[in-house]
């Protein structure tokens, strides 16, 4: 009977595959807990708030968020779970990537503002206000998915996996940027116009000025600055990362970041619980009497409540997915619990939580231990983190040996946690940022033991807001009002649906459907080059003449618009031109009589004032001989003979 149990939960599991939107892998059993030790649960595991979480998987420098109805701003810290509606801006040599699943990531220059506008497994949609953001996918299908990005007065949407980087600029900027490489391509809309960006290929679109709507292309190679190289190092690192992950193996893309372990633990084979993972020594040193659920703070995250948020840099995936046991002296991580639902759902935090003497006390769900959804006081039905009214968030402690599995207890421990998994703060420091600390053995046995109390023990967030530490809240980021007043985006985006089908009917295609000519594999020229991007009407004959309908008109009105019979019988009636009769009694041109009239007549010619100078064959004028005077001495003998 093992066998055939073991054989059919194989078979199960290889159905189940992979629930990831974005990866695609080839079926493989994942290596689970003995087969006589697990029992597969459809629904009875699944938390009521099913959105999808996304993480900010590294972070260098300062940045802040904002949650979705939130005032508050708060500071990022690494494994920070960011959700749909989200806010997040950057500081001033900030580097900050935020991971959606194990196969995309985007990341975040210096002084950059993103809001997460969707987070679906169907569609992501994204809003850059400022700054400068690249995004990585390694595997993407279109058809099963979309990611979109909003920039100031334009939608970019990826179509195929690849790098993009989109540069949104400063305020007041009238152009932005966009680039493809590593094999990817995207539509890229603005208010009036639209085009396909190749593999390689770089665009500047112009948002203002007297070019608005125009583009111009170059080669990507031109990029070349410090966040394009940090960009390529953290590919690489996630690559490298990935290469050696147990996907399908261990655990399922589900339970993304769990290839984070690979470096700061160890994996096992432990009878009763299959492949665990423990961290090594080296990786828990740095934390004095280290448990899980220690080292951490207390957030609020719509639509889930409160949540945990580790300081660990490797605890992403063994505090929202699977259960902590401890087992022959150190604790051991399980990526499933003896009761796995069908999908590997994202859980704010598996602990149970109880009062005791003014402090509220928490420690790791036990193995065999399920999950419970509660009706929470005065609102929506969640994961049992947020006011649960029987006094335990994420379930009550079992007593019933049914529910351990058959399995005894130890003294002093409930189902692998023993009483240094306590930890306690203070009821009026909850949420606030309070370090929390070890109870006492006496109180930690008490709280193992004790049963569940049916009252509210977890305050409201408008509650704790007014009391958080400076380690939770920030100041508000000076680049908030020039985010706020940059409208990004080529249309107006309806829920969750995706604008590029929209987009592309409107803006490319002018809101006809454009040709769908297939080039046969003959390559003939009549199928290669037939002119024209849309099909036009059928042409219709008025007269012996042509006559068309104009590009921009849809056909169906063409189709219904009825033969005009008035302009049918026009030629007949009015020729459409008749020559003027000629006359013959006058003539249409008589030329200038020229005796008469002649064209030019010159002008006649002044006599000169100066008279002109005596040539050489006039005679010189007498000249007269002056008087003879008187002997005025001279000699005679000088006078001639």
């Amino acid at each position: 009977m093992q066998t055939v149990a073991k054989t059919l939960l194989a078979a199960m599991l290889t159905l189940l595959g992979s629930t990831s939107m974005f990866a695609v892998s080839s079926p493989q059993t994942i290596n689970l807990p003995d087969a006589e030790n697990y029992t597969f649960s459809d629904d009875d595991d699944e938390p009521e708030v099913k959105a999808r979480v996304a993480r900010i998987s590294f972070l260098s420098g300062e940045a802040r968020i904002r949650r979705n109805g939130v005032e508050e701003w708060e500071k990022a810290v690494l494994n920070l779970p960011l959700v749909e509606g989200d806010e997040i801006a950057t500081d001033r040599g900030t580097r900050l990537e935020i991971q959606f699943d194990k196969n995309s990531h985007a990341r975040l220059d210096e002084n950059a503002y993103l809001k997460i506008v969707s987070l679906k497994d169907e569609n992501i949609a994204l809003s850059l206000s400022l700054g400068t953001m690249s995004v990585r996918l390694t595997v993407f299908y279109k058809d099963q998915s979309s990611f979109e990005i909003d920039a100031p007065k334009t939608t970019v949407a990826l179509q195929l996996p690849g790098a993009y980087r989109i540069d949104a600029g400063r305020d007041g900027d009238s152009e932005i940027s966009v680039a493809a490489r590593e094999g990817g391509e995207a539509r890229v809309y603005s208010d009036n116009a639209g085009f396909t960006l190749k593999n390689g290929r770089s665009a500047r679109i112009f948002i203002g000025g007297p070019n608005t709507g125009e583009w111009a292309l170059s080669d990507v190679s031109q990029l070349d600055d410090d966040f394009e190289r940090w960009t390529a190092e953290r590919d690489r690192a996630v690559a490298q990362s990935l290469s050696v992950a147990h996907y399908d193996k261990y655990y399922d893309n589900d339970i993304y970041g769990a290839d984070d372990l690979n470096n700061d633990g160890e994996w096992l084979n432990i009878s009763g619980y299959g492949q665990v993972w423990r961290p090594y020594n080296t990786s828990i040193s740095r934390y004095a009497d280290w448990s899980p659920y220690r080292y951490g703070q207390w957030r609020w995250m719509p639509p889930y409540g409160w949540i945990w948020v580790n300081d660990e840099p490797w605890g992403w995936a063994t505090y929202h997915h699977g259960r902590w046991f401890y087992y022959a002296g150190r604790w051991h991580w399980s990526p499933y619990s003896y009761y796995r639902p069908r999908r590997s759902w994202w859980f704010p935090a598996l602990v149970s939580i109880n009062i005791f003497g003014g402090n509220t006390c928490w420690y790791p769900l036990g193995y065999r231990h399920r999950w419970r959804n509660y009706n929470t006081h005065g609102g929506p039905r969640n994961g049992g983190i947020r006011n649960p009214p029987n006094g335990v968030g994420g379930g009550p402690v079992i007593r019933d040996p049914r529910d351990l599995g058959g399995r005894k207890e130890v003294p002093g421990e409930i189902d692998g946690v023993p009483i240094g998994g306590v930890v306690v703060t203070p009821t009026d420091k909850f949420g606030t940022g309070a370090k929390p600390q070890r109870p006492p053995q006496d109180v930690a046995k008490s709280i193992l033991s004790r049963k569940p109390v049916d009252t509210d023990i977890l305050p409201e967030y408008k509650d704790v807001s007014k009391r958080l530490s400076r380690e939770i809240v920030a100041d508000k980021p000076r680049i908030t009002d020039a985010a706020n007043g940059a409208k990004t985006g080529a249309g107006i985006r309806k829920g969750d649906a995706p604008l590029d089908r929209e987009l592309r009917d409107k803006t490319v295609f002018g809101g006809r459907p454009p040709r769908t000519d297939v080039i046969k594999p003959t390559g003939e020229p009549s199928d290669a080059r037939k002119p024209g991007v849309f099909e036009r009407p059928p042409v219709k004959t008025d007269g012996g003449s042509v006559r068309y309908t104009p590009r921009d008109l849809p056909p169906a009105e063409v189709k219904d618009t009825p033969k005009d019979p008035v302009r049918s019988e026009r030629p007949k009636e009015t020729p459409r031109y008749t020559p003027p009769p000629q006359v013959k009694e006058t003539p249409r041109y008589t030329p200038p009589q020229v005796k008469e009239t002649p064209r030019y007549t010159p002008p006649p010619t002044k006599p000169s004032r100066v008279e002109p100078p005596p040539t050489k064959r006039e005679a010189p004028p007498e000249k007269k001989t002056p008087p003879p005077t008187k002997d005025s001495g001279e000699s005679k003998k000088d006078k001639p003979s």
